[in-house]
């Protein structure tokens, strides 16, 4: 295994921009021996032409109980470039993404303004809007939750993206490993329309194989 988004199904594409993504959450065992740590420095999403990141996933009924199976692959293009920045094609049709100086970015459509995904280096409990003057932020909890996929085991960034400042229970959790990418995103939907009521799950995706070029 080397080490480590939307569109159709994408942890990105269901953010937002959301992502669209089992029975059982996949969690195999691992010793501390095997958890991929890593500094923070780098990039939380390294893109290079290549790069490969492969997913399975589920998809809940309404009442949070699984319901379909699926599997999902992103892979990283060629480099273009969009009014003198530089960008990556993915396999997610028309979607770019990008890492800048404040993290990671992916554009839909170049006469839009690129989002922030994924905010990296980021301080826990601060709100990044997701483009400028946006009130759909993203948060990050933690930046050292171990996280067990198929892929293995990672200490990885806790983001929670918030769809509606009114609706604040109806969110998207990503676990990201920095210069190793995504590895685990679930989306949280409110089981009545109250900004109070309880969430169920909407779907879950987990990494099942990396490789960086």
């Amino acid at each position: 295994m080397s080490r480590l988004l939307s569109a159709d199904f994408s942890p990105l594409r269901a953010a937002g921009c959301c992502l669209v993504l089992l029975c059982t959450i996949w969690s195999s065992g691992c010793d501390e021996d095997t958890i991929v740590s890593a500094p923070d420095i780098g990039v939380i999403q390294p893109l290079a032409t290549g790069n490969t990141w492969i997913y399975k996933g589920i998809i809940y009924d309404s009442l949070g109980v699984p319901a379909e199976a699926f599997g999902d692959t992103l892979k990283i293009g060629q480099p273009v470039d969009v009014a003198g920045v530089r960008w990556f094609e993915t396999s997610r049709l028309g979607m770019l993404y990008r890492n800048g100086p404040d993290g990671f970015y992916n554009l839909q459509d170049v006469k839009e303004e690129p989002l922030l995904w994924l905010p990296y280096p980021a301080k826990i409990g601060k709100p990044y809007p997701l483009y400028s003057g946006a009130s759909l932020v993203t948060t990050v909890l933690s930046k050292d939750t171990v996280i067990i996929v198929p892929a293995g085991a990672y200490h990885c960034y806790h983001y929670r993206y918030y769809r509606s400042p009114a609706f604040l229970s109806e969110h998207t959790d990503y676990f990201a490993a920095p210069n190793v990418g995504l590895i685990r995103a679930i989306d949280y939907v409110s089981v009545a329309n109250s900004p109070h009521a309880a969430t169920v799950p909407h779907f879950q995706s987990d990494l099942v194989s990396v490789t960086l070029k």
